[in-house]
């Protein structure tokens, strides 16, 4: 018989329990990395200052008079999301002075559509766009959502940029009607609920403005413009007033004085009688 000895070995772990040791030391130092990495970001970036201020803003009755130069039924149609692109001079305040200057024509104004007759320049659009927006804002933080109306001041001002940067590579016409397409979509989202799609540029209707680039403008005058300046012939030259042309002077002007048109000295000769009058 064999005798068993006193003490047994110490059983190895089962290569399962080895698996399970690893995958938990590798959870382990995974978490210990992201809170060194949070820690370092903690550090790396400084608190903003708490905001104080010492102005005393007068808390708003309604958002009708936050617009005292706009109509109720604007205000109205603008929190609805009915107010039309077309529309937006009517928000301008000095159209509606304008108008207000002749008889019937404010009337007229209120009952009007809009054109692109009422928007020529991009000022025409931005300046009741800015008042649009200003309202869509107030609407929001006086609705109780704050966050909505920090946002919509972030989206407005970018989308404004885009336009401003489209109006100066491209036709003013499309740019509008980019602007009037782009609202209509804005206005059908926001009716849903969804104030955020503002400020992006939409890359189906910017690809149909960028077809159309303004004519490029020549960066030197044509000869017919210099022509329009008279003849040369029958010009003095300035550098050879101040002794910088040779003679025969080679641009073909005259080589005279610039102020009486004498040609026996410059304009710096102390015998000059001055400018010369001439038609």
């Amino acid at each position: 018989m064999s005798k068993s000895s006193g003490s047994s070995p110490s059983p190895t772990p089962a290569v399962p329990d080895m698996a399970q040791m690893m995958a938990q030391m590798a959870q382990m130092i995974a978490a210990a990395q992201i809170i060194q990495q949070s820690n370092l970001q903690a550090i790396s970036v400084p608190p903003l200052p708490l905001f104080a201020s010492s102005d005393t803003v007068p808390a708003c009755e309604s958002l009708y008079s936050s617009f005292p130069n706009v109509k109720e039924k604007h205000i109205l149609d603008i929190t609805r999301h009915d107010f039309r692109p077309y529309g937006l001079h009517k928000l301008d305040f000095w159209v509606q002075s304008k108008a207000d200057a002749s008889d019937g024509s404010l009337e007229t104004l209120d009952k009007s559509q809009g054109s692109v007759k009422d928007y020529p320049s991009l000022d025409s659009l931005l300046i009741p766009l800015s008042t649009y927006f200003s309202i869509l804002i107030s609407y929001a933080l006086m609705g109780g959502k704050p966050k909505v109306g920090c946002a919509l001041a972030l989206r407005s001002h970018s989308y404004i940029a885009s336009l401003m940067e489209m109006a100066k590579e491209f036709q003013w016409s499309y740019v509008l009607e980019y602007h009037v397409q782009y609202m209509n979509i804005r206005c059908q989202e926001m009716k849903q609920g969804n104030y955020l799609g503002w400020g992006p540029i939409d890359a189906q209707l910017h690809t149909w403005v960028t077809a159309h680039p303004k004519p490029a403008s020549s960066a030197f005058p044509s000869s017919s413009k210099w022509s329009s300046r008279g003849n040369v012939s029958k010009q003095m030259c300035h550098d050879w007033n101040d002794g910088k042309c040779s003679d025969p002077c080679p641009g073909g002007q005259i080589h005279g004085c610039c102020n009486c048109h004498t040609k026996d000295h410059t304009w710096k000769d102390l015998k000059c009688p001055g400018p010369k009058a001439h038609s």
